[in-house]
């Protein structure tokens, strides 16, 4: 991600504020430079997806066709309960810096750090100006249905992708594929 960021930011000459752009626009961007200055066409080998075949198709992809869906953003106000509303931000890079998301401790991090406020009684809370560990305290007092209803905002955040079709050159059967994510573009 800092090689990312470093690359946006020298091309962008410093426009941009990366630490405050969603991870889907940064994703978004470089695919756009990549694709302005490598090539519009990726080379991709799929496997088959039926069971028993084992081919490899040669695919070509058109990166202008690789975008996301802003049209599905969902509302950022998740309200937990009736005098509960969390304010959510989509993860940055910031937002990633120094959380480590296989330990229990860095998904509180991460969690803390996509809350931009809280509503409660009428009062907003700015999450940014509040200890990290009431923030925690927060966190750990929610349940797992108001977990869930976080879940599902960040699991809805917009991705880079594309749908391939194409047919296996080895059984000949028709095929379609997602492919999202920019790892799965520059691989």
């Amino acid at each position: 991600m800092n090689a990312i960021k470093k690359i946006i930011n020298n091309c962008t000459f410093d426009k941009l504020d990366m630490d405050t752009l969603p991870l889907f626009e940064i994703e978004n961007i470089f695919l756009r430079l990549r694709e302005k200055s490598v090539g519009e066409s990726i080379d991709f080998r799929v496997k088959c997806l039926e069971e028993g075949c084992e081919g490899l198709t040669n695919i070509q992809l058109n990166l202008t066709d690789v975008k996301y869906d802003a049209s599905k953003l969902v509302d950022s106000k998740i309200k937990i309960n009736d005098d509960i509303t969390i304010h959510m931000q989509y993860p940055t890079i910031k937002t990633l810096s120094n959380v480590d998301v296989a330990k229990v401790d860095g998904n509180f991090n991460f969690l803390q750090n996509c809350i931009e406020s809280i509503e409660s009684d009428g009062n907003i809370i700015d999450a940014k100006t509040t200890p990290k560990e009431e923030l925690k305290e927060f966190i750990e007092s929610m349940t797992a249905e108001q977990f869930d209803k976080i879940r599902t905002y960040l699991e809805a955040m917009p991705k880079i992708s594309t749908t391939l079709d194409y047919v296996c050159s080895t059984c000949g059967k028709e095929q379609t594929r997602e492919i999202s994510g920019l790892q799965n573009f520059l691989a």
